[in-house]
């Protein structure tokens, strides 16, 4: 709705098939839930398509849906822009631990 191309998963584990899909692509924005669960999946997504993929943050506690209901369309390209690869994502998580 937002015009990015964008593909919805129902679930959050990705079969070979997806993956297979995928292959053709040179990277992959994974974006979900700003919560806990969601963390875990995006985590888990990620994982499943190495080096491929780059993980978007939103603000804390919110879906994409909520996301585009506040911020532009270049908001999320900023926030696209400085979407993290799982090694930088698990830095920063780590990071962010050991300041609270």
């Amino acid at each position: 709705q937002a015009g990015f191309p964008a593909v919805a998963l129902l679930g959050t584990n990705l079969k070979d098939i997806h993956i297979q899909k995928f292959n053709r692509c040179k990277r992959i924005y994974v974006c979900l839930d700003q919560d806990n669960p969601g963390q875990k999946a995006s985590l888990r997504i990620a994982q499943q398509l190495h080096e491929k993929a780059r993980i978007i943050n939103l603000p804390e506690g919110q879906d994409p849906n909520d996301f585009f209901k506040t911020y532009s369309k270049d908001d999320f390209e900023r926030l696209r822009s400085e979407a993290l690869d799982l090694i930088q994502y698990r830095i920063e998580e780590s990071l962010a631990k050991s300041t609270v």
